[in-house]
C-alpha cells in the first residue's frame, strides 16, 4: 500500500481537466499517424476541428486533452517554444487495441494520477468527498475539474472486476 509521502504532490498541474475522455484517447492515434510532434494548437485541431473556432480555443483543447494523455503515459509534453506533444513508446501498442480494450487500459492507467491514487488510498479506510481534494484551488477551477474527476472514477468502476473487491469498496466510499 503507498504511504501518504510516496504519493505526488497534488496541483493544478496533475488534475485533469478536458473536455472529452475520447479526445484524450484519440492523442496517441494523431501522434503515431502523423509521426512527428505537435504544438497544443495543432492537436486541437486534429482533434476536434471546427472552422469557427478561434486558435486560442484549439490550443487549449489541444493542450488540455495532452497533458490528460500525458498524465496516463499516453503521450509525453516536450519543452521548447512553443511545448510540443510527441508519441511514447507506448502510444503505438495503445493505438493498436480495441477502443474497449483503450478505455478498459485507461481505467487502469488512471491509477497513475496522483489525485485518483490519493483518493482511492483515503477512501480505502472510509467515506471521501472528491471536492476536499480540491480546496486549495480556485472555485472556477474546482468547478472544472471535479466533472472530470468523476468521470474517471466512472471509468474506473466500469472497468473493476468482482474480483476487485477492495477496489469497489474503496469507490463505494467516494463521494462527488
Amino acid at each position: 500500500m503507498l504511504k501518504f509521502s510516496e504519493t505526488e504532490l497534488i496541483s493544478t498541474a496533475n488534475v485533469p481537466q478536458f473536455s472529452s475522455i475520447d479526445s484524450a484517447l484519440r492523442v496517441p492515434e494523431v501522434l503515431c499517424a502523423l509521426d512527428e510532434a505537435q504544438t497544443f494548437d495543432q492537436l486541437g485541431v486534429y482533434l476536434d476541428y471546427d472552422s469557427s473556432k478561434k486558435v486560442t480555443a484549439n490550443k487549449k483543447y489541444g493542450e488540455n486533452h495532452a497533458k490528460l494523455a500525458t498524465l496516463l503515459d499516453l503521450a509525453d509534453i516536450v519543452s521548447g517554444a512553443p511545448l510540443h506533444v510527441c508519441a511514447t513508446p507506448f502510444s503505438e501498442r495503445f493505438r493498436a487495441l480495441s477502443l474497449d480494450e483503450q478505455r478498459s487500459m485507461t481505467a487502469r492507467l488512471a491509477f497513475r494520477i496522483p489525485i485518483i491514487q490519493r483518493i482511492l488510498i483515503d477512501a480505502a479506510h472510509g467515506s471521501v468527498d472528491a471536492s476536499e481534494y480540491l480546496k486549495p484551488f480556485s472555485e472556477s477551477t474546482k468547478k472544472r475539474r471535479l466533472p472530470n474527476l468523476r468521470t474517471l472514477f466512472v471509468l474506473i468502476e466500469q472497468h473493476a472486476c468482482e474480483d476487485d473487491e477492495r477496489l469497489l469498496n474503496a469507490l463505494s466510499n467516494v463521494r462527488l
